[in-house]
């Protein structure tokens, strides 16, 4: 196993649950989002995921595991996510020594990945966008429809199509013919639908072509939902140990609600599940460094669908436990909620990981 050592870990651990909870629920926008992530990049988690051939630090999966589990448990919406691990193990997987990597993991680029499409899949199968030759330059066309994190990205890394190559690309925001329909996720991200009108892009801008862009927005993918897992891991440890304060608290007809047996019951599948999406982000981390490609992602899209459920599920709960102040901006509970569902609807949603699996299984069989 890659990575850092066991104490190593748990220094890592205590600085950024130390830093969350410093700065849960504060705003993170605008300037504030720069500072965070000037701070994020001097305290190195940005470097984390890269190895230290690429001038990273050399995390492993857990390592970065820490801090999106850190995330997770204290509602902290970055683009650590889409730029630190999406963008920069994309990049790094197609050229480790690209300049681009250091720009990453000093803070001084941000970077989005634009690739969800009306059908697409984690992988390359549905993507429409096209890129042509033009006049001495490239251009794109398609659009992109949910892009997180749009207002503070410096660039996009876009997937699209070269005729039947895969092309992996570095595009600026603010490129000429790049239209952004701006609006807010489900759980208050910013969010764009890219619409890309014959985008002129040099030949600087193309990160990866055909098999290597493939693989390297497969593999970067699936790390991220390796990191997914553990964010939902954090969610479901918040809304758990708020949900039993709240339940040891509430009094109803003279006597807590913690009190009442089926109220019991419902919180013990609620601890049931917590402990489940814990187990799924462990086995996620060892997916990770599975060698063989096509099990790493049968294991991982696996982790997505299960973990996904698990945690909306458990969060439907809490928010039930809670009554109607459950769906109120007063209790966090609702916001835990709201986050879990956009987890679940990013890099593909149980729904087609559940498909994927089964269209595997029936090949398998026939």
């Amino acid at each position: 196993m890659t990575g850092f050592e066991t104490e190593e870990r748990a220094l890592l651990d205590n600085s950024v649950n130390r830093f969350v909870e410093e700065n849960r629920g504060g705003e993170t926008t605008g300037r504030r989002m720069q500072e965070l992530w000037q701070r994020f990049a001097e305290l190195g988690w940005l470097a984390l995921p890269l190895a230290e051939a690429s001038g990273g630090l050399g995390g492993g999966p857990r390592d970065v595991q820490v801090v999106s589990r850190a995330f997770g448990r204290g509602l902290l919406s970055t683009p650590y996510l889409e730029s630190a691990v999406l963008a920069a193990k994309a990049i790094e997987f197609s050229s480790p020594r690209s300049p681009l990597l250091a720009e990453l993991a000093s803070g001084d680029l941000i970077l989005t990945f634009a690739h969800d499409e009306a059908q697409a899949d984690i992988g390359f199968e549905h993507v429409t966008c096209t890129v042509e030759a033009g006049k001495g330059d490239w251009l794109l066309t398609g659009v992109k429809s949910v892009v997180r994190h749009v207002d503070v990205a410096d660039g996009l890394l876009v997937t699209a199509r070269m005729g039947a190559d895969p092309v992996l690309l570095n595009v600026p925001k603010v490129a000429d013919g790049l239209v952004i329909d701006a609006f807010p996720t489900i759980d208050g991200i910013n969010a764009g639908r890219i619409i890309f009108q014959r985008v002129a892009i040099g030949e600087e801008a193309i990160i990866a072509k055909g098999a290597l862009a493939q693989d390297a927005v497969m593999y970067a993918q699936l790390q991220a939902i390796c990191c997914l897992s553990a964010e939902l891991e954090g969610i479901a440890e918040a809304a758990r140990l708020m949900t039993g304060e709240y339940l040891n608290t509430r009094e109803q007809f003279g006597e807590k609600l913690a009190e009442f047996q089926a109220l019991q019951h419902i919180f013990a599948d609620m601890v049931s599940a917590e402990e489940e999406i814990r187990a799924i982000a462990w086995m996620a981390a060892d997916a990770c460094q599975l060698n063989d490609g096509l099990e790493r992602e049968r294991i991982l899209r696996a982790v997505k669908a299960r973990s996904a459920e698990l945690a909306r599920a458990m969060l439907e709960q809490a928010v039930q436990l809670h009554g109607g102040v459950g769906v109120s901006e007063e209790f966090a509970v609702g916001r835990y909620l709201r986050r879990s569902i956009a987890l679940d609807a990013m890099l593909g949603d149980a729904g087609q990981h559940t498909r994927w699996q089964a269209s595997r299984y029936f090949e398998a069989r026939s």
